[in-house]
């Protein structure tokens, strides 16, 4: 036969002879097997590629065919597609000529007994294509020595062949409902590492996962360094380069929606001694702050509301035309060294009873390095003051047409509270910032919230114990609601020091009691030690979180520590009346008159006097004196249940700053871990404040765009 072709130019071929004529288009060329494992057709002789597919036409009614060939564990797989979309098939790993005949009677008819050739059906006798195929088989070279074009045509079509030979197995093992999709390959040559991804790249998809990149290292504190460090070692993860662009591009999208603004502090720094464990001791980052004092940032309240309301609105908690917006506005200041403070204000939305503990539902307004003092915090809030006056006249007006009216709150521990109220410290005469109380009547239970802010705004300078205009005049004074947790805390530290001083009553040699309270504290599981201190020599111990401190107050054994029983119980009983009158803090059922009942007899039993003569057997020694008493035993006793009556819509834990507390150890930790301390280099050099408020900008990106925080991780096997 002879054969009319120009193969490879065109892939177009015609076989013919005075009888018959076969027109073939060649799909795939092929290649021919290593010699060992290499098949041929019987006389006379062709060799069988593999990876070979063809279309065949013939006869007269131009009958088309699809031939291909495949080595299927060292033998050819001989396979005939035909009918409307070459929908039938059959197929043959004995010859050819056997899958051509399965097809002649599967196309003719069942009883037919007619044959087809079966090279010529499959093009085995094109001597062009044969010859092409040849050439390229022996012009096979090792991989190391061929251009990286070749290598990547060469590697495109291997995992060509590999797809295709996934897309006709899988349905002969899934199920169509399957979604079976071959997503990447990965192939190594000389240690030199391959990754092939199918279909194309999903750029939303891709997107989000730098994005939850992101989110990851900012949540984590992983620093530039650290994460190109691992991507070097880990491929698979997203650039730094393209994480650091998607980092830069939330940043200018926030700016728009949340613009940042630096706030010069006007008045001098006046740095006040600081008597508490400093938190953070190293030399270099002290300077560094110190440096940066004078700068502070804020964000606009009116900005965070238009871009969180949506997500509140989404979620269920505000209801447009019916919710009231109630923005409870917290501080709290964190000592460095033993010179600055980092201040910081934040907002939430009491709205969400359900995520005010969370410190990523406190939204940062103000943050500067500097004094807790009323002077720096003036000249810092000034725009915070303003938006706040506003809101509670006009209400918040949300973009987009939404009213919402606005009711507003302050909650603090003791120190903030009085600076932004403009009155002296707990340590006064007048001490109390919701009454006229003063030291002398310190024990008194009936005092109630008779001050007023629009009297103290007006004349705070003749309202005893006031000094100075409260910053936050707009905020109703009985808005102003103590802090649970600083009520907690603060009485424990009381409670505790009375009982050493007890202790130190009861045992001259004071290493006997020590050593039996460290013994308890080991069985209860909590890090504690004493230590006398270089300048004075005083004794000292040390501070314990809140947790460790609740532990102590409920399974602290006293009669382990003392030698007398009964003072032990007396002890005991108080705390665990403290213990009680906490639970009933924490409890939204709790009403006013019943906590105020229970206060009172607490103080009675805090206050109990000694009875019979000193001298007697019948002697019972009382517990503690009116000089004992704090101001937050006063608040605990006298205001607690006034707070919990007028809030009760939310209880008062809605208003502890356990949450403000923890946001503002993650501020000081992402200060020294992701910033530059107003350093690098000079043409991109930015505050540390904007970069921390940056930061807070990003977090709301997350939440608002559902940036996930993990992916689904996929199932690995191995195959050896």
């Amino acid at each position: 036969m002879e054969e009319d072709s120009t193969y490879p130019t065109s892939r177009f071929i015609k076989l013919y002879d005075k009888k018959r004529t076969f027109y073939y288009k060649i799909i795939k060329e092929g290649t021919y097997p290593l010699t060992n494992q290499l098949h041929y057709t019987r006389n006379p002789k062709h060799p069988i590629p593999h990876n070979y597919i063809v279309e065949t036409q013939y006869g007269k009614a131009n009958h088309i065919v699809k031939c291909s060939i495949n080595y299927v564990e060292g033998k050819p797989l001989f396979k005939v597609n035909f009918g409307e979309n070459f929908a039938k098939e059959v197929h043959s790993l004995e010859s050819s000529t056997e899958a051509a005949c399965k097809y002649y009677q599967e196309f003719k008819e069942a009883t037919n007994k007619g044959k087809i050739s079966g090279p010529l059906l499959f093009g085995l006798k094109l001597l062009s294509v044969e010859r092409v195929r040849k050439s390229v088989t022996l012009k096979i070279q090792p991989f190391s020595e061929l251009s990286n074009t070749t290598r990547r045509r060469k590697m495109l079509c291997l995992s060509q062949c590999i797809l295709d030979a996934v897309e006709e197995e899988k349905e002969n093992m899934f199920h169509p409902t399957d979604q079976i999709k071959l997503k990447q390959v990965k192939f190594e040559s000389y240690n030199d590492l391959y990754d092939i991804n199918f279909e194309q790249l999903d750029i939303m998809g891709e997107i989000k996962r730098i994005e939850a990149v992101v989110k990851s290292l900012d949540r984590n504190h992983i620093s530039r360094e650290a994460y190109r460090s691992l991507a070097r070692i880990e491929h698979s993860i997203p650039r730094e380069e393209a994480v650091s662009t998607t980092r830069q591009r939330i940043n200018i999208e926030m700016r728009k929606n949340i613009p940042l603004t630096l706030v010069d502090l006007l008045q001098p720094t006046i740095f006040e001694p600081i008597t508490e464990e400093p938190h953070i001791t190293d030399n270099a980052v002290i300077t560094n702050m110190l440096e940066s004092i004078g700068k502070g940032g804020q964000r606009r309240i009116t900005n965070i509301l238009n871009y969180i309301v949506p997500l509140y609105i989404e979620r269920g908690i505000l209801t447009p035309e019916t919710s009231t917006l109630y923005i409870r506005i917290s501080g709290d200041g964190r000592n460095v060294g033993r010179k600055v403070k980092h201040v910081m204000v934040t907002m939430t939305l009491l709205n969400d009873l359900n995520g005010l503990q969370k410190p990523d539902n406190n939204y940062t307004l103000v943050l500067y390095p500097g004094s807790e003092s009323y002077e720096s915090l003036k000249n810092a809030l000034t725009p915070l003051i303003s938006d706040l006056s506003i809101l509670k006249e006009k209400g918040f007006d949300q973009i987009g047409g939404n009213h919402w009216p606005v009711e507003l709150f302050f909650s603090s521990d003791w120190k903030f509270l009085s600076i932004c109220l403009g009155i002296k410290a707990a340590n006064a005469q007048h001490f109390c910032p919701w009454c006229d109380c003063s030291k002398d009547e310190i024990n008194t239970t009936t005092k109630t919230i008779n001050k007023s802010m629009d009297e103290i705004k007006d004349n705070y300078n003749q309202i005893n114990g006031h000094i100075k205009k409260p910053l936050f005049y707009m905020i109703p004074l009985q808005n102003w609601v103590c802090d649970e947790l600083h009520v907690f805390l603060r009485i424990t530290d009381r409670l505790w020091e009375l009982m050493l001083s007890d202790l130190r009553r009861e045992t001259t040699n004071e290493e006997i009691w020590k050593e039996k309270i460290l013994l308890e504290m080991q069985r209860l599981k909590i890090t504690f030690q004493f230590w006398r201190e270089k300048n004075n020599n005083n004794l000292s111990y040390t501070s314990l979180m809140g947790p460790d401190k609740l532990k102590i107050l409920k399974e602290f054994n006293l009669i382990a520590i003392f030698q007398s029983t009964e003072r032990a119980i007396q002890i005991q009983e108080l705390w665990n009346q403290f213990n009680e009158l906490y639970i009933l803090m924490q409890n939204k059922q709790t009403t006013g008159e019943t906590f105020h009942y229970k206060a009172q007899t607490w103080l009675n039993a805090f206050l109990a006097p000694s009875k019979g003569h000193p001298n007697r057997s019948n002697f019972v020694r009382g517990m503690y004196r009116i000089q004992d008493v704090t101001p937050y035993i006063h608040v605990l006793v006298n205001h607690v249940a006034e707070f919990i009556e007028i809030h009760h819509e939310f209880g008062l834990t809605a208003f502890s700053c356990s949450a403000v507390e923890k946001k503002n150890h993650m501020q000081v930790c992402l200060y020294f871990r992701n910033t530059l301390k107003d350093g690098g280099h000079e043409n991109s050099r930015k505050s540390a404040i904007v970069e921390m408020l940056e930061h807070e900008n990003r977090q709301l990106y997350f939440a608002l765009n559902e940036v996930p925080n993990f992916f689904e991780k996929p199932k690995k096997y191995r195959i050896i």
